[in-house]
């Protein structure tokens, strides 16, 4: 028989799937566009005062360019359905961007604390704290705005790349919080390098934890880590609330770039039809993949109650005439 291939359409067909990639996109350039601003304003900043902190948010923003155009890409790239050669989509790609901007992130606030602790900043200019004050106070409320937007159109469309990018614009909210500090510390002890050195220091790590974070949840997935114990729970509650269902035979579930394959073995009663062993599977199929986010992939399969106990048996006999040499 010849085997024919899948087109590897969705449910929400090829418009709502355009769609999404339009919205994401739109985020991106957005958050691109306002992060470059805003980095280019805290350079120029730095540039008169001579804030480090100042300095390593606004590199960070601008160099945000290069995997900003990559996440770009890498978003229609990702879109692709699942073929013969990745069976379960390209979602990998956006999971692999989303490591290396972490990891680019992470080895430059390295680079930042080694060059804060060899060279500490100098007493800064007291008439510069205004300035710095009233752009950290702008930056907040831009901040707070781009960040709920990306939030909701990241839930909306299910992209980790507009989530990421919410969160560590919540961790700039944050990073310009403590600019704000630092600007009024400045009025009020402008003689005191050492709260400067510890301004720059504290964003430069919260910059850090917050790459380190996203990197190692990018690593998982894309080593296939086994996803939460809170959906296999959920999973397994699903099933069990199936008066039909006598026992969890196996329950495996895989993430894949994001995405999750659950593969469950039931046993049922043993009388029960094709058709009724169908009808519960498709059932507890519906079940879990509107309660479980990001379902890519289910296999079900219906066994006689005892068949599991059996094989158990079976299999622990075999090994027993092993052992005896038999």
């Amino acid at each position: 028989m010849k085997r024919t291939r899948r087109s590897g359409t969705r449910a929400d067909g090829p418009v709502a799937w355009d769609e999404r990639i339009r919205c994401v996109s739109r985020a991106l350039v957005v958050s691109m566009l306002i992060g470059t601003l805003l980095g280019g304003v805290e350079v120029g900043l730095f540039a008169v005062t001579g804030n480090r902190a100042l300095l390593t948010d606004g590199f960070v923003n601008i160099i945000s360019l290069i995997p900003g155009t990559l996440s770009l890409i890498s978003v229609r790239l990702g879109q692709r359905q699942a073929d013969w050669k990745m069976h379960y989509g390209y979602r990998r790609i956006e999971t692999l961007m989303v490591l290396f901007f972490a990891l680019a992130v992470c080895g430059f606030a390295l680079n930042q604390i080694v060059d804060t602790l060899l060279c500490p900043p100098e007493n800064l200019v007291p008439e510069y704290g205004i300035f710095i004050a009233g752009y950290a106070v702008a930056a907040i409320a831009i901040e707070i705005l781009l960040s709920r937007h990306l939030w909701r159109v990241g839930k909306e469309t299910n992209s980790r790349l507009l989530l990421l990018d919410a969160v560590l614009i919540r961790g700039d909210i944050a990073i310009s919080a403590i600019i704000l500090a630092g600007g009024v510390l400045l009025i009020v002890f402008p003689s005191m390098a050492l709260l400067q050195t510890a301004v720059t220091l504290v964003v430069v790590l919260i910059i850090f934890a917050y790459g380190a974070k996203e990197g190692v949840i990018a690593a998982r997935e894309l080593i296939d880590a086994n996803p939460s114990f809170q959906a296999n729970a959920l999973i397994e509650r699903i099933v069990e609330e199936n008066p039909p269902v006598f026992f969890i035979a196996e329950q495996r579930i895989r993430s894949f770039g994001g995405a999750l394959s659950v593969e469950l073995t039931l046993e049922v009663d043993p009388g029960a039809t094709v058709q009724e062993a169908y009808a519960l599977s498709q059932e507890i199929e519906s079940r879990i993949r509107s309660e479980i986010e990001n379902v890519i992939d289910i296999r079900i399969r219906a066994h006689p109650s005892g068949a599991f106990v059996e094989a158990e048996l079976g299999n622990n006999g075999t090994e027993r005439c092993h052992d005896t040499g038999t």
